[in-house]
């Protein structure tokens, strides 16, 4: 497999722990006219700390934070988990994305700003089913 999704190191090691099971995206600047949209079924999840945030993660998830977080000058990536696109839907309104409550670790507040973020007011969110890779990947 050579395609990977980059999400936020906290979120991959909640996907993989089954503590979330879904992706939330919004778009942006490099989705093009048409916007976000998944291009692939099967793609490895890729874990970043490029705008990883602490207070953007629910309490419970903070000290599993707190655990993890490994020096941002690590010289290598470890690629643990896959996912397999189950579902993919773009959320027209707030209530929606406010009903995906517990299926994620992002705080309400996050959330809010992110779909209101732009001048589409919308979020798109992936269901997923995530696997273990049989042999850990260092990137």
């Amino acid at each position: 497999m050579r395609v990977a999704f980059k999400e936020w190191e906290i979120v991959v090691d909640a996907l993989g722990r089954g503590d979330q099971i879904l992706l939330l995206r919004k778009g942006g600047i490099h989705e093009g006219r048409e916007g976000f949209r998944p291009e692939h079924q099967r793609f490895l999840l890729f874990p970043t700390l490029y705008h990883q945030q602490r207070e953007c993660v629910v309490a419970s998830v903070q000290a599993r934070f707190d655990e993890m977080t490994r020096p941002v000058s690590a010289e290598s990536v470890r690629v643990e988990f896959c996912a397999e696109l189950a579902e993919a839907r773009r959320l027209e309104t707030l209530a929606q994305a406010k009903g995906l409550h517990g299926q994620h670790i992002w705080r309400d507040e996050v959330i809010e700003r992110r779909f209101d973020w732009g001048k589409d007011r919308a979020i798109h969110v992936l269901g997923v089913r995530v696997f273990r890779l049989a042999h850990a990947v260092e990137l």
